[in-house]
């Protein structure tokens, strides 16, 4: 599956490791966006997680839709 990310610098540590450094084109405020191929299931979803809230995904559209899916499913079991 072919992503999109923007990533906060505060995950810099873990992106460089984790990303060819052709997929990374750092920003002028120290954030990534990141052009990438991963396989899709749902250990990508979790991954995606565990970037927490240092990760947008930009596209693909339909992973936005589940990502922010989950997000709101998780917000509702601490919101009440």
């Amino acid at each position: 599956m072919s992503l999109v990310l923007n990533i906060e610098p505060a995950a810099a540590y873990r992106i460089v490791d984790e990303f060819k450094e052709d997929d990374l084109v750092k920003l002028e405020d120290g954030s990534f966006h990141v052009n990438t191929d991963m396989p899709s299931g749902e250990w990508l979803i979790q991954y995606l997680f565990s970037y927490g809230d240092l990760l947008e995904v930009v596209e693909p559209e339909s992973l936005r839709l589940e990502m922010k899916a989950r997000t709101a499913k998780m917000a509702g079991k601490y919101l009440g």
